[in-house]
């Protein structure tokens, strides 16, 4: 949810969950700073730019997806890897 917006319906399809659980889990992050909301009609649009949260999914990604460059980009097929 960096710098992006998403709605609860396409979030819990992302994340396979209830829409009224995810909805449970995104009040608590809200109320404890972790989330922003902007409603929009019926609709609440979430978003995450804490920077803890995000240092910890950049590193989840660098870790998971070796593919990833620093700047949170797909290396390109037959690019070099650096290897330890």
């Amino acid at each position: 949810m960096s710098n992006h917006e998403e709605d609860v319906n396409s979030l819990a399809k992302k994340l396979g969950i209830s829409q009224s659980a995810l909805s449970q889990h995104l009040t608590r992050l809200y109320h404890s700073g972790i989330v922003k909301v902007r409603r929009q009609a019926q609709f609440r649009y979430y978003t995450c730019n804490h920077p803890g949260v995000l240092r910890i999914l950049k590193t989840l990604s660098e870790v998971f997806d070796p593919d990833m460059d620093k700047s949170g980009s797909k290396v390109a097929d037959g690019a070099m890897h650096d290897k330890p």
